[in-house]
């Protein structure tokens, strides 16, 4: 499992979402509203190919924070 750390916008809504190299969304991971301060959560990715992922953090209908994910076995 992978451990992601992020900070979600202070007001509104917020999902944090993985995307694949296409585009595609994988998982949505977390989510919720006026969630404060540094967040973690884990993400088990075994499932998935291994490959290069994007971690997207957004609120209001537009990306805030982008990260990539490697899985490995």
């Amino acid at each position: 499992p992978s451990r992601i750390r992020f900070v979600p916008p202070a007001v509104g809504s917020w999902s944090l979402v993985i995307y694949d190299v296409r585009g595609r969304r994988v998982a949505r991971v977390a989510g919720g509203s006026a969630t404060t301060g540094p967040q973690e959560v884990e993400w088990d990715g075994r499932a998935m190919a291994q490959g290069v992922y994007l971690v997207a953090l957004s609120a209001r209908g537009r990306v805030v924070d982008a990260r990539k994910l490697i899985r490995v076995d």
